[in-house]
């Protein structure tokens, strides 16, 4: 037995027939050539009364016209109760102890045959008998050696019947074919139904799983530590503190007790090629990710305590930068204003120059730069202080040239020491 698929089939696993001579002195040869002949063939097993499989169960009868054939109508016949695989992989010959053994891989159709299936899980499996067809053989002395044939089926026997497979059953398992079909079919159509009423269910909303909503809301009843992570209007999955755990409700409204609370072992599946499972504890998984996770949080917040020292450092010069660059301004405004004052000798640029200075800080800010990069904050606070005392300077000298026109009537001589003609040639003539 391997899983359950579901309620309808069982996945199995079943040692078919091996090469060597067998109880019944017969001798399958060509063991690899001829194993994937039981592809698609059926799983069979009878019922005497209460009893769960028995032997190769077949009533000897003979038609209208006089020929031997065999039933299996009877109440205790052989009937199907499963299929070995069609696909890739579900027939494989294996070496064990020196001889080659056939292993094939089917389902049990646990919906018509619940009491076998509830059987061979209880204890783990059944012997088993091939069924085959002969096409081909020899005597060997006392032995039957048999080099072409192929199978036609699988019969799981009593647990007081001893594997054997009497040729006079091969006949009447040929007949059966048919009927087999006809189960097959039944079968996968029992299957999709089953699928379409899920579809169904989910659609018109049967399966009544809470929404991430309905979870947030449910978790504020447990409280912290506990965080809900799957929940219908009964059970709650959860993890409390770290670890997995359930909550059943006994009603809706009910407060919630510590006797409640399951503790659960959640496993993860590895499954591999050949269809092999193991189950392991996901604490096995996650407890070197936990001392991962620890180690990581540790390096996470040394670097973190380093990236806030450096930032602060990197806070403490640019603000010390920021200062240097401001007294670097008001100097550079100062020395500016001796220079105007000096040549100039104009009043009124103080002002000027003291409103440049109280806006220090703008021109120290790190967009103050050049094409190249380069702060220039001090050039450009001259270029304005230049600016805004270029208006008085003008009218300092407009008012200088209007001071030079204004000069007395006596005062104004010819350059080359005569009078001169009309009202000012006049005007010095007589003041003479």
């Amino acid at each position: 037995m391997l899983q359950r698929d579901n309620d309808l089939t069982y996945s199995v696993e079943i040692e078919v027939m091996r090469s060597g001579v067998n109880r019944n002195n017969w001798d399958y040869r060509n063991i690899k050539d001829f194993a994937w002949t039981f592809c698609g063939c059926p799983i069979l097993t009878a019922y005497v009364g209460s009893k769960i499989g028995d032997g190769h169960n077949m009533d000897q009868k003979t038609d209208a016209d006089g020929n031997t054939y065999y039933s299996t109508m009877s109440p205790y016949a052989e009937r199907i109760v499963g299929c070995i695989g069609e696909n890739e992989g579900d027939i494989r010959v294996e070496e064990k102890d020196g001889q080659e053994w056939i292993i094939a891989r089917g389902k049990l159709w646990r919906f018509y045959h619940k009491e076998l299936v509830d059987k061979i899980a209880s204890q783990g499996r059944m012997s088993v008998s091939a069924e085959t067809e002969v096409f081909e053989g020899e005597q060997n002395g006392n032995i039957d050696v048999y080099t072409n044939w192929r199978g036609l089926g699988v019969t799981i026997l009593g647990d007081d019947v001893a594997p054997a497979i009497p040729g006079a059953n091969v006949r009447a398992l040929s007949e059966m074919q048919a009927a087999f079909k006809e189960m097959k079919l039944r079968a996968a159509s029992m299957e999709e139904e089953k699928a379409e009423d899920n579809e169904t269910n989910e659609k018109q909303g049967v399966n009544r799983k809470m929404n991430r909503k309905q979870l947030a809301e449910l978790a504020k009843r447990f409280g912290d530590g506990c965080r809900v992570l799957a929940a219908d209007e009964k059970h709650v999955c959860m993890l409390k503190d770290g670890d997995p755990c359930a909550y059943v409700f006994e009603n809706t409204d009910e407060t919630i007790v510590p006797e409640h609370f399951q503790a659960l072992s959640v496993n993860a599946v590895f499954k591999l090629n050949d269809e092999t499972a193991f189950e392991v504890d996901i604490a096995e998984l996650t407890g070197e990710m936990a001392a991962n996770q620890e180690k990581a949080e540790k390096l996470c917040a040394a670097e973190k305590e380093r990236a806030d020292k450096a930032e602060a450092e990197v806070a403490k010069l640019r603000e010390m930068e920021k200062q240097r660059r401001i007294e670097d301004v008001k100097n550079a405004l100062k020395a500016r204003l001796n220079e105007i004052v000096r040549e100039m000798e104009v009043d009124g640029c103080e002002e000027l120059c003291k409103g440049l200075e109280d806006d220090a800080e703008e021109y120290a800010e790190e967009d103050c730069c050049d094409n190249c990069g380069k702060w220039n904050g001090a050039e450009r606070a001259v270029e304005a202080l230049n600016a805004a005392c270029m208006d008085k300077v003008l009218k300092a000298a407009q008012k200088k040239r209007e001071n030079e026109r204004r000069t007395l009537a006596w005062d104004i001589v010819n350059s080359n020491g005569k009078d001169g003609d009309g009202l000012d040639g006049a005007i010095s003539r007589i003041m003479r």
